[in-house]
């Protein structure tokens, strides 16, 4: 059976599953990889258990999806004690697409 590569409605589907919402260009990134549904899934499983296994990756591409989430995680990053209404930690809440710049503040006159 040969290799074949996610489709975007697929990876979409995967990052679903585990309630992350991603922007559309981190879903364009890890399309533009060719990893398989299986690559994918293993990358987004060892990232949901993460900092409790850290097993190697299978291969190169499953490697490179993990490096693309750990970018988007971190950059989403939220205390272990915030959680939105729904009990799920913001950084799952929210991809990186929803974050937004702290307003800068007037002086008061």
């Amino acid at each position: 059976m040969g290799h074949h590569a996610a489709a975007p409605r697929e990876v979409r589907e995967l990052f679903e599953r585990v309630e992350l919402l991603v922007d559309p260009l981190v879903v364009e990134r890890i399309l533009e990889l060719g990893a398989s549904v299986d690559e994918i899934s293993e990358a987004i499983d060892v990232a949901s258990d993460a900092p409790l296994a850290d097993p190697a990756p299978s291969n190169r591409r499953v490697a490179e999806v993990r490096a693309i989430l750990a970018d988007v995680l971190d950059e989403d990053a939220l205390s272990d004690d915030e959680f939105d209404r729904s009990g799920r930690s913001p950084a799952r809440a929210r991809g990186p697409a929803t974050h937004r710049p702290p307003s800068p503040t007037r002086p008061r006159s």
